[in-house]
This record gives structure tokens, C-alpha cells and sequence, in this order.
């Protein structure tokens, strides 16, 4: 009678080990679930610090004056002399401009534009100042192009 009672209590100890053993293995489960992906739910959120910073454009406006008797100044060769500066020609009338930039290439870009002492063949001398830079296109218009552009008129809204 003695070994049947020490049996039983061995088995329910057992039995006990193995059931808290199993939650715990069931505990393990879902955790690994949910680091690699299978629960989407319980992703872990990526820290702030590690984003990847939004893409935001800058619009530069800058001016050109020719030197006397320079050509006119050609579109086509204004875009192919701001490629190399990082930057993209929206709007141009012929003495005003605006150009686009990465906010992180803003400096940069003012700079090549300040720096540019030419623009098609090397005869062609220009001056280029720039005025400011914003955000969009439409305040850019409104804080720096005078009234009479066509630059300015092909900003507003409709």
C-alpha cells in the first residue's frame, strides 16, 4: 500500500513538471513568433532614431543677368549646367528661376548656383544671384519674384 502512494505522488508531481513545462514552451513559442515576423500584430516598433528621414524639396529662386552682348540665356543649357549641382530647373522666363533641391543638399545647391560663371558655351558669361529658399514653390513665388514674371503667374492658383 506504501509503494502504491508513493507512486501516485511521483506521477502527480510529474504530471504537474510537465504541464508547467508545456505553458512555458507555449510562452517560448509566441515570443519567437513575434520576433520574426509571423505575428504582425506584435511587431516590434522600429525606434525613431532609426527611420529613415523623409525626402522634403527645397525651391530655390535665383536671378540671371547676362554680361553685354551675351545670348540669350537657353533653357536646355541652364538644365544641363545645374545637373552637376544636384539640381532640377522648374520654372525659368528668361532672367528669373525656380530650382529644386533635397533639403539636404540645400546648401550645396545655393552654392553651385552662386558659383556659376557661365552657362552654354564659355562666351556666354552670366551672373547668377539667388534670393531665398522655401518649402514650395508657391510661397518661394510670393516672397521673391516680382509681380510682372511669368515665373510668379504660372504659381497661382485658379
Amino acid at each position: 500500500m506504501l509503494r502504491h502512494i508513493l507512486l501516485f505522488a511521483f506521477n502527480t508531481v510529474n504530471v504537474q513538471q510537465t504541464s508547467q513545462g508545456a505553458n512555458a514552451n507555449r510562452a517560448q513559442q509566441q515570443n519567437r513568433s513575434r520576433q520574426h515576423g509571423k505575428n504582425p500584430q506584435a511587431a516590434p516598433q522600429i525606434p525613431r532614431a532609426k527611420r529613415r528621414a523623409a525626402h522634403r524639396n527645397r525651391y530655390v529662386v535665383f536671378s540671371i543677368e547676362r554680361a553685354e552682348g551675351g545670348a540669350p540665356i537657353d533653357r536646355n543649357d541652364l538644365i544641363n549646367a545645374m545637373r552637376y549641382g544636384r539640381l532640377y530647373l522648374l520654372r525659368f522666363d528668361g532672367k528669373y528661376g525656380i530650382a529644386q533641391c533635397s533639403h539636404r543638399y540645400k546648401n550645396e545647391a545655393i552654392r553651385f548656383l552662386s558659383s556659376m560663371g557661365w552657362v552654354g558655351m564659355r562666351e556666354n558669361r552670366v551672373r547668377v544671384r539667388t534670393f531665398g529658399t522655401s518649402g514650395t514653390v508657391r510661397a518661394a513665388c510670393e516672397k521673391w519674384i516680382p509681380e510682372g514674371s511669368s515665373v510668379r503667374k504660372s504659381a497661382r492658383r485658379e
